[in-house]
């Protein structure tokens, strides 16, 4: 209680975090101080250096379960910090680990293995719910959504896979199976759609917004 936390995360998921009520402020991680390109290198450390000139933190929460060479620079240089934890590699750190958990979920902080709370606003719960109308989706029926992309193609399951666990769910009865995808999933997607006869393959959900996709999820 009483203390002012800033979250400094990747910059695609800082709008996860809107009207979170834990953090007064969110910033993007300094990803390119690890860029081979030293100009980058360069405007990255000033840009991280004035941060930190302009900020006085008693504390930094290393909220990740490993740590690499780009976290330590940023971090020990800084200000002292609790690593969170269980990599192998920094066993150095381990003896931290088990002191912090407590610690922090006592000030609120999030433990990065703890589901991720979204703080919508009652406009992204309308348009939400807009959204659904115009897909002719009720609100009344519970969705299965499936996600068949992933950050990597090495991670996927194959489209066919998807096909026969969908093919289960209905013949179990249950039709209210959505597929969700952004931008970069879309071969994926149709990877699937292949594999079910067309009277058969379920809607398409296209949202690239996390926090709207989240919004849809809350509604349904």
């Amino acid at each position: 209680p009483g203390y002012k936390l800033t979250l400094m995360t990747s910059d695609n998921a800082i709008s996860l975090f809107q009207n979170h009520p834990f953090f007064e402020e969110i910033v993007d991680f300094p990803w390119l101080l690890a860029s081979p390109n030293e100009p980058e290198r360069k405007s990255e450390k000033r840009r991280i250096d004035e941060f930190f000139a302009d900020r006085k933190f008693e504390r930094i929460y290393c909220l990740a379960d490993n740590v690499n060479e780009l976290n330590e620079v940023l971090l020990e240089s800084h200000a002292p910090f609790v690593y969170i934890g269980d990599n192998a590699f920094h066993e150095k750190r381990q003896h931290a680990s088990k002191h912090s958990h407590d610690s922090v979920r006592r000030a609120g902080i999030v433990h990065p293995f703890s589901p991720l709370d979204l703080y919508l606003t009652e406009e992204e719960l309308a348009d939400a719910s807009d959204y659904l109308k115009s897909l002719n989706i009720s609100h009344e029926i519970p969705l299965i959504a499936i996600h068949p992309g992933s950050g990597a193609k090495g991670k996927r399951w194959r489209g066919v896979k998807f096909a026969c666990l969908i093919s289960l769910l209905q013949k179990e009865g249950l039709n209210n199976v959505v597929l969700v995808e952004d931008k970069n999933d879309r071969e994926a997607v149709e990877g699937v759609l292949r594999e079910l006869p067309h009277k058969c393959q379920p809607l398409s959900i296209a949202i690239s917004d996390l926090r709207r996709l989240a919004a849809v999820f809350a509604k349904c």
